[in-house]
């Protein structure tokens, strides 16, 4: 301002009011004209530049996609970038701004520990601490934090930014469990080949004698349990191979409905008296297309869980339904995929699991019952199952209120085929083709001989790929079946094998066995007509039913 009427009352008003300086109209003062005019430019200047940089930092501050917060050392929060209040799911700016920071923290003592750990730079980087959403649901977080002091050294507020890491946590313990079942799966599949060998000698041996009538009858009943000991034993080799996603399916269209259905009465009896089992299926349900005993066993397995964890009675409620899955829904739920499933749910009113048994339950060889009340691989192959299904499951459990399981299964636009229902104790009809056997077991090459012979089959033997090289050609126009085993020493297959001889004689039927081969998986979808899988351990009548079937086609 440059007037001539003035005072010093008046200049400090005006210079409070927004003017830059105050230059009276006088001799005396013209001259200090130029400067007043030079600083009030450079005001000005520094005034925009401090706008601009404000303008720069609020811009940062807006859409950073990172939540940033500042709050006071008793936790009000004195401001918040819409990135946190998204993350937080708050309505509005003014909602987060009402609620005290140690109220957002699902564990209060997080904030009080963290402000224990900064350090002589005044920070702390990636604490990772858990927080409660606006609709109570809790999200991992990782806060990096800074002290903002006075000129006293006093906390004047702290700064900093979080990263909502639950995804990521979440795809990191995916990892881990799948890393430690293809661990396990390894050394299942090691194991599986001998083991089953060995089963499947106990049990031919065994079924064997059974059918012979000259067996003592005080011989008969212990014959029988060490037949269902080897079943038994048998039945943990296949969920070894299943929870480890090894095993080989036999899929198909089904109706989970009906699937259910099937076992309803083996539930009721597996359940007992005091639990009560109710069924709410729903209507027009679409099929899925997977392994019927397989989806037979998650509901068994499922139930036997829940039964156990009602020692003194309940309810059980199995539950099918449709399920369109979207985006909005894999958010929360990070295995979970977009489409169409058909989701199973199981809830029982049992005892409940806290947070930790939960995080476990589908360990293998976790358990939380007694030493000899269960081998810990229930939940662990329905598991295995459901993520060979390429479905996955969603479990809430709380302690005294039950367990509630939810299997997502893809569904499926195949049409389900009539099943042909075979008799249980069918009587198998004998041949007298000649068969080539290739096994490396001895006593499992002595023994599947003597079941062929049994059947009126005439039998070549080779304990190895390269001794059936050596046998075929003199006799390969008597031979109409290979039955070989798909692991064997000296550098040839069973399946390198078949193809060899069906080079040479293509109508050669071919039967492959095995506790455990990765060729069989693709085997099993890819073979030719003529070429059948045979599971160890097997029956010696499974075994001549297969050899009927193979060579009748």
């Amino acid at each position: 301002m440059f007037s001539v009427k003035g005072s010093e009352e008046i200049a400090v008003e005006a210079i409070k009011a927004g003017l830059d300086d105050y230059v009276l109209k006088s001799s005396k003062h013209y001259a200090r004209l130029p400067s007043a005019a030079n600083l009030a430019l450079e005001r000005r200047a520094q005034w925009r530049a401090l706008k601009e940089a404000e303008s720069r930092y609020r811009a940062l501050f807006n859409d950073v996609p990172i939540g940033l917060c500042k709050t006071t050392a008793e936790g009000r929060i004195i401001d918040a970038n819409p990135a946190m209040i998204q993350m937080l799911g708050f309505p509005d700016r003014e909602s987060l701004l009402s609620v005290n920071a140690i109220d957002l923290y699902a564990d209060p003592t997080d904030r009080e520990r963290w402000q224990s750990l900064i350090g002589r730079d005044d920070a702390v980087r990636r604490y990772e601490s858990q927080l409660r959403r606006y609709d109570r649901s809790v999200i991992w977080v990782e806060e990096n934090i800074r002290v903002v002091r006075d000129a006293d050294g006093g906390v004047l507020y702290f700064e900093g930014s979080m990263e909502d890491i639950t995804g990521r946590l979440n795809l990191e313990a995916q990892l881990r469990q799948s890393q430690k079942m293809e661990s396990i799966g390894q050394l299942a599949a090691g194991v599986a080949h001998d083991f089953n060998n060995i089963l499947t000698i106990i049990k031919g041996h065994t079924d064997l004698l059974l059918t012979k009538g000259s067996v003592l009858p005080d011989l008969q009943e212990p014959l029988k349990k060490i037949s269902a000991a080897a079943d038994r034993a048998a039945n943990l080799t296949r969920q070894l191979l299943t929870f480890s996603r090894r095993q080989i399916m036999q899929q198909r269209a089904l109706n989970l409905n009906e699937t259910i259905g099937n076992v309803a009465s083996m539930l009721e009896r597996t359940l007992g008296e005091d639990i009560v089992l109710k069924f709410d299926f729903a209507k027009d349900l679409r099929t899925i297309y997977a392994d019927p005993s397989m989806v037979e066993q998650i509901v068994m397995n499922l139930a036997v869980n829940a039964r156990d964890a009602m020692p003194r009675g309940g309810q059980l409620v199995v539950r099918t339904s449709a399920a369109d899955i979207d985006a909005q829904y894999i958010q929360k739920n990070p295995e979970a995929r977009v489409g169409q499933f058909v989701c199973l749910s199981v809830a029982d009113t049992g005892v409940g699991m806290d947070a930790q048994v939960l995080g476990r339950i589908f360990d293998p060889f976790f358990t939380t019952k007694e030493v000899g009340k269960g081998t810990g691989l229930g939940l662990a192959t329905v598991y295995g199952i459901t993520k060979l299904h390429h479905g996955w499951i969603e479990v809430s459990s709380e302690v005294g209120r039950g367990t509630h399981f939810k299997i997502f299964l893809p569904a499926s636009s195949k049409q389900i085929e009539p099943s042909v229902n075979k008799p249980a104790d069918q009587v198998v009809r004998g041949g007298k083709e000649t068969v080539l056997v290739v096994e490396d077991e001895a006593e499992l090459r002595l023994l599947t001989r003597q079941i062929l012979e049994c059947y009126g089959y005439r039998v070549f033997e080779g304990a190895t790929g390269a001794e059936a090289l050596k046998l075929w050609p003199q006799h390969a126009q008597e031979i109409d079946l290979l039955l070989t085993d798909m692991v064997m020493p000296e550098g040839i297959t069973g399946w390198e094998l078949a193809e060899k001889l069906r080079i040479e004689k293509p109508e050669l039927k071919v039967i492959c066995t095995s506790g455990y081969s990765v060729e069989l998986a693709k085997m099993n979808l890819d073979a030719p007509a003529g070429i059948r899988f045979l599971q160890k351990p097997f029956k010696p009548q499974s075994l001549a039913l297969a050899v009927r079937e193979c060579l009748d086609e």
